[in-house]
């Protein structure tokens, strides 16, 4: 004799509710875009419940959404051997080689930084911000 098992959802008399705030706490897309997602068929629709007021309130079955997060795809990491994962480490190292190059130009001497400013800046061409008079 076999024993055929519902699916979880029909076999619990009682199932889990949760509200747009818990949804929106488990599952990291906005609003909009679950309420796409479910327009298109593509996420657990929501079931709307009347209040004693007459307010909507709109909730989703958790196992429904455990069972739409479980059947997600999960991502694959390539190989280490991957030559771009090589040349991103690379220039990641130079990177960070370049930004130590440049914190210790900032700690040079002060009186050498100050003189490589000071003739930087004899170099600018001077501006004068101040209003032209008007010829009558």
């Amino acid at each position: 004799m076999s024993i055929e098992t519902a699916p979880e959802h029909e076999s619990s008399p009682l199932r889990t509710l949760i509200n747009k705030r818990k949804l929106l706490q488990t599952i990291p897309l906005s609003y909009p875009a679950i309420w796409n997602r479910m327009r298109r068929g593509e996420f657990p629709m929501s079931v709307k419940l009347d209040d004693d007021d007459g307010r909507s309130r709109t909730f989703w079955y958790l196992d429904e959404v455990v069972e739409w997060i479980n059947k997600r795809p999960r991502s694959q990491l390539k190989p280490a051997s991957d030559a771009r994962a090589t040349d991103g480490r690379r220039r990641r190292d130079s990177l960070r080689a370049h930004r130590g190059q440049r914190r210790s130009d900032r700690s040079l001497g002060s009186a050498d930084a100050a003189d490589e400013v000071d003739e930087a800046q004899k170099n600018l061409p001077r501006v004068n911000y101040a209003p032209k008079p008007e010829v009558a």
